[in-house]
């Protein structure tokens, strides 16, 4: 773990080297300290003392256009006195106008596209160079955790692809592409498209589809429209249908239902 936030520490310090020097940069952020009691399973009593940590660094060049940002936690067992224990969830750089209306962001990431989600330890491309249509590009190790710590093995990665139709007014539709590798064995790969339309005072209809590639079926279906158009009453009509589907590298994957 360690290793891995140093070397993350290190290839934002070398993105950082090509940045002006900083005239006055900012800084800020937030910490929490959290304590809890408990007993566990086996009637053994733990005293968790945790500290967050949110923090955003910006103003490094004249036109703002970089901006380093970071989240974590760190923890201690009073009682076991077994040491302190971190958890890195996101530290990345983004860099605005990198090359024509494209931007870059590198690091430990967490993103979300129409066809999945997931945190990486990669980087991410936007570019409005298209036109209308604005792509997203990303990538990197897969990060994983489990209650004890990350379990993130060789050879897990997740990628996307996006592309999104920006010249809807009031509204917006996007296109993209998921998959994700559990040691160097496919284990994921989903299609998603979401939509949303505003007609005013009148209301708005949206859908979010993902068809899972692997298992052959629509994993999840999501039509709806809301209006707000009587004062103080907000009405919503929506069909939801999900379908549970499993990792292909996974033995649970033995009990996917198509229905």
């Amino acid at each position: 773990m360690k290793r891995r936030v140093s070397m993350l520490f290190a290839a934002l310090l070398l993105l950082g080297t090509v940045v002006p020097p900083a005239r006055a940069v900012t800084l800020g952020g937030r910490s929490s300290t959290q304590a809890l009691w408990f007993s566990d399973e086996s009637g053994k009593d733990h005293t968790d003392l945790s500290q967050y940590l949110r923090f955003n660094a910006r103003q490094f060049d004249k036109g703002d256009t970089v901006q380093v940002t970071g989240y974590g936690r760190a923890w201690a067992d009073v009682q076991e006195g077994d040491g302190i224990e971190g958890r890195l969830y996101y530290l990345y750089l983004d860099k605005r106008e990198v090359a024509k209306r494209t931007d870059v962001r590198v690091g430990r990431q967490f993103f979300f596209v129409s066809a999945g989600s997931g945190i990486v330890d990669g980087a991410r491309v936007d570019t409005r160079i298209a036109g209308p249509v604005a792509f997203t590009l990303v990538g990197g190790r897969n990060v994983l955790f489990d209650t004890t710590g990350e379990t993130t093995g060789r050879g897990d990665i997740a990628a996307a692809f996006q592309a999104s139709l920006t010249s809807i007014p009031d509204g917006a539709l996007n296109l993209s592409y998921y998959l994700a590798y559990d040691e160097n064995d496919l284990a994921k790969q989903l299609v998603g498209l979401s939509g949303n339309k505003r007609f005013g005072k009148a209301g708005e209809i949206y859908t979010q589809v993902r068809f899972d590639v692997l298992s052959e079926v629509f994993s999840e279906l999501q039509f709806g429209a809301r209006t707000a158009y009587f004062p103080k009453l907000t009405l919503n009509a929506e069909y939801f249908r999900s379908i549970p589907v499993f990792e292909a590298t996974s033995i649970f994957s033995v009990f996917a239902v198509d229905r």
